[in-house]
């Protein structure tokens, strides 16, 4: 807690003991830059585990694209083989 803060809460009526234990409590809550910069690595660790997922599903889902394409082909081209072949 800035030394501002201080006199502004002594100004108003506040004991010393309760602006240390203010201050003590903010202390102890506010997050410092290296606790920031772990959370940020660990989001960023996160993030490339999702976009790996995601690149694994993609190739995933164009194959059994590509698949359901050759076997549609494959069985219209049977139909058509069935019906040119019983139609006179």
């Amino acid at each position: 807690m800035g030394a501002n803060a201080i006199l502004k809460l002594r100004s108003v009526g506040f004991s010393a003991e309760q602006v240390g234990a203010l201050a003590e409590l903010i202390d102890s809550q506010s997050a410092i830059k290296p606790d920031l910069e772990a959370t940020e690595h660990r989001l960023e660790l996160k993030i490339e585990g999702v976009k790996t997922q995601i690149a694994g599903s993609q190739a995933t889902l164009i194959r059994w694209f590509v698949l359901t394409a050759i076997a549609s082909v494959t069985i219209g081209a049977a139909v058509a083989g069935f019906i040119f072949k019983h139609i006179p």
